[in-house]
């Protein structure tokens, strides 16, 4: 593979983690991204159960420096079981 196909990449991952040097920024720009891909923001404060349905995605953040984001099926049945997967990040601070 040519490697001037993933420069778009690496311009865009530079990007990012300029715009994010600490874990504040971080969480903020993955919500701007999520928000326009799609994603609704949760409120831990409300019970999700009233508002996570089959073919949403939805995201919520801990004290501004974590990030949860989720997408649930279209085809999602109550005990049915899910699947995770996790990811982590460092800003480079």
């Amino acid at each position: 593979a040519d490697i001037k196909q993933f420069i778009p990449f690496a311009e865009e991952a530079c990007k990012y983690l300029s715009a994010s040097p600490d874990p504040y920024h971080a969480v903020q720009n993955s919500a701007t991204k999520l928000e326009s891909n799609g994603y609704v923001q949760l409120s831990k404060r409300n019970p999700f159960t009233d508002t996570v349905q089959p073919g949403g995605k939805y995201y919520y953040t801990v004290n501004k420096t974590a990030l949860v984001a989720f997408a649930v099926g279209p085809n999602y049945k109550a005990g049915n079981g899910f699947k995770i997967i996790g990811g982590h990040m460092t800003p480079p601070t």
